[in-house]
């Protein structure tokens, strides 16, 4: 990772990442994707992402920022709503400050009018490009704010990444992949549940149309959140294109007195350029390098027999210990008694919740 101007640069893995966030200016991703060459200037992708106006659009070019906020006067989504008993609400954040670390870069922006603070934490992972992106909200006013939306961040997408691909299910069929084409306007998924469902798991993928398991190009996004969430890919009618990801917040559910701050949930996200199990092996590498605790990276998982497909419902001990001695004969170190072991439960419609041991 290295500083450029007024421009972070980030690299890992095959993955590059640039931000813009000049002081007084907007936070916003100038490039993501394909890892760059040393040499290529910021310039450069700034030019390459110009628009060219046209008629019936806005006489002066209104640029995104990683919260969509209303005060942009970006007539599209928005990724923060906020207020003070109706007042306040059109909130617009400029960059005042950046911290870089070396595992961190930090971009703490502000609004002085409406007395709020935003805060942004980008990570990159070095050996596999995995982004992690977080943001956290502070009430500097008086008066007590009330959030009413806050998606983590707004990323941009190439334009050429026509497909989308979602997951739904039920229980016993989860990860159920829906792919559909791109469309102007907006894709939204939600969950309500108040924790994850085997119908709304919150994940998106974004590919190009001839993108499968071992070739083509796809950008992953995923929430580190089991709770209620939004997923967003959104095609402005310029052609620009974002998805988002935040925590569904209900109304009323987060008020913060003055000095007091909300943080979202992390975006983690990876970019592929040979195919979706690609992708896959990096989310899988991320997780054993950087989220799980060495201890329990070290430690030895024991061979395990569930006893579901031998006998389902009928925990009869003398058919139990017999396939515990045939177990163990196999290298088994673990013996799990699956559902059946309680109280009544001899079948699916009766006992479900009587905790006694049989």
């Amino acid at each position: 990772m290295q500083t450029i101007l007024s421009n972070i640069r980030f690299d890992g893995g095959g993955v590059t990442l640039v931000t813009g966030c000049a002081i007084g200016a907007l936070p916003h991703v100038i490039y993501w994707g394909r890892r760059l060459g040393a040499n290529v200037a910021v310039e450069e992708l700034i030019r390459l992402d110009l628009q060219q106006g046209g008629p019936g659009g806005a006489d002066v070019a209104i640029g995104a920022s990683l919260a969509m906020e209303p005060g942009l006067g970006l007539l599209g989504p928005n990724g923060f709503g906020a207020h003070r008993e109706g007042r306040d609400w059109a909130s617009k954040f400029d960059v005042g400050k950046v911290v870089v670390g070396d595992n961190a870069t930090t971009i703490k922006c502000a609004d002085t009018r409406t007395k709020l603070g935003l805060e942004y934490v980008i990570k990159m992972d070095p050996a596999t490009g995995v982004l992690t992106i977080g943001s956290t909200i502070t009430n500097y006013g008086d008066t007590p704010l009330d959030v009413n939306e806050m998606a983590t961040a707004f990323l941009p997408i190439p334009q050429t990444m026509t497909d989308i691909i979602g997951f739904t299910g039920r229980w016993a069929g989860e990860f159920q992949r829906e792919r559909l084409a791109r469309f102007a306007g907006g894709y939204i998924r939600e969950n309500r549940r108040g924790r994850t469902s085997h119908d709304s798991f919150p994940a998106i993928i974004l590919c190009d149309g001839a993108t499968r398991e071992n070739a083509g190009v796809a950008y992953g996004l995923t929430l580190a959140w089991s709770g209620n969430h939004r997923i967003r890919v959104d095609t402005l009618n310029d052609g620009r294109v974002f998805a988002s990801l935040g925590a569904l917040l209900l109304p009323g559910e987060i008020r913060l007195a003055p000095g007091e701050s909300y943080a979202s949930p992390d975006i983690v996200a990876g970019y592929s350029g040979q195919g979706l199990a690609a992708l896959s092996r990096q989310f899988h590498a991320h997780v054993r390098t950087q989220i799980l605790r060495p201890s329990t990276r070290a430690k030895p998982r024991p061979v395990h027999y569930n006893t579901w497909e031998a006998v389902w419902f009928d925990h009869d001990v003398t058919k139990l210990k017999d396939l515990a001695t045939r177990a163990a004969a196999l290298g088994v170190e673990r013996f799990v008694l699956d559902d059946g072991w309680f109280g009544g439960r001899r079948h699916d419609r009766a006992g479900l919740g009587d905790w006694v041991v049989s």
